[in-house]
């Protein structure tokens, strides 16, 4: 009767030792390595503006926007939410229908843009058709490193 409890004492303590074991790997793992810097860099926004190029410098993003509709659009604003990073734009905003155009979010509120971070934010443009809707939105998210 003794044999059987000991074996089975034995059984649970060697694997005991080695769930022990695995646990303590996966704690340094998560440790040791940034997950973030895993994730590649990608810009997506919702139809019908597309994102064709993105970068992003300290103080700043800049985003290649091409517009998919068959109608001109202004866009008034664009906003790196989660950076609380917001530029309104007055003159030089438009996109042509199919067309495409560059814009530099760089107020001065962008300060969390920082040397070797990855900025993982949403994105938020607002813009209004010419001779159509106004104040539409869209959303997307940008994710690139800052060099």
């Amino acid at each position: 009767m003794y044999k059987k409890a000991q074996a089975a004492m034995e059984f649970l303590m060697t694997y005991g030792w080695a769930i022990l074991v695995v646990l303590i790997a996966i704690g340094a793992l998560t440790y040791l390595v940034d997950f973030k810097s895993l994730i590649g860099n990608r810009c997506q926004l919702t139809a019908p503006l597309y994102c064709k190029s993105y970068k992003a410098d300290v103080g700043s993003a800049t985003l290649m926007i091409r517009n998919g509709l068959t109608d001109e659009i202004t866009v008034t604003s664009i906003e790196l939410v989660d950076e609380a990073c917001t530029k309104a734009f007055t003159a030089g905003n438009t996109i042509a229908a199919n067309g495409e155009t560059t814009f530099v979010v760089d107020d001065a509120s962008c300060s969390g843009i920082t040397a070797g971070k990855k900025v993982k934010t949403d994105v938020k443009i607002i813009y209004d058709e010419t001779g159509g809707l106004t104040g539409i939105t869209a959303t997307g998210n940008l994710i690139v490193s800052v060099p």
